[in-house]
């Protein structure tokens, strides 16, 4: 048996969906650069093979990593990014595109797990500027 596979990424802004494209390098992007800064990121999105049991999704703001372990569900891992965060109640539905581009995250990292344990660990990397 060998690691999950990912077949695509996404994230949801501003309760739409934008398409990761998986990089020459093995990465994934999700182009954020037209996206008005008003408009809020939601969730990320990893859609694996079958075998995927879960993902622990990481980033890394300012030098604190921020993790959280989710399970798939028939193939799909979302985690939110107020919970990937860590961020309290705020009242609004995520982190807005102006506050991702002050702060400048721009990767996330995801290790898959199986059943048996294989692993695989891509990165999930945010275009945020043109």
């Amino acid at each position: 048996m060998t690691a999950p596979e990912v077949q695509s990424a996404s994230a949801t802004i501003g309760g739409g969906t934008v398409n990761a494209v998986k990089q020459l390098d093995g990465s994934w992007q999700v182009d954020l650069s037209g996206e008005a800064n008003d408009k809020y990121f939601t969730s990320m999105n990893i859609v694996a093979d079958q075998d995927a049991k879960e993902a622990t999704m990481s980033v890394t703001i300012g030098g604190t990593t921020s993790s959280r372990t989710v399970q798939f569900t028939n193939g799909v891992a979302n985690v939110t990014i107020k919970t990937l965060l860590g961020l309290d109640d705020t009242g609004t539905p995520g982190v807005s595109v102006a506050m991702l581009r002050s702060i400048n995250i721009i990767n996330f990292t995801a290790e898959l797990k199986d059943a048996a344990n294989n692993k695989r660990t891509i990165t999930i990397k945010l275009k945020l500027n043109p």
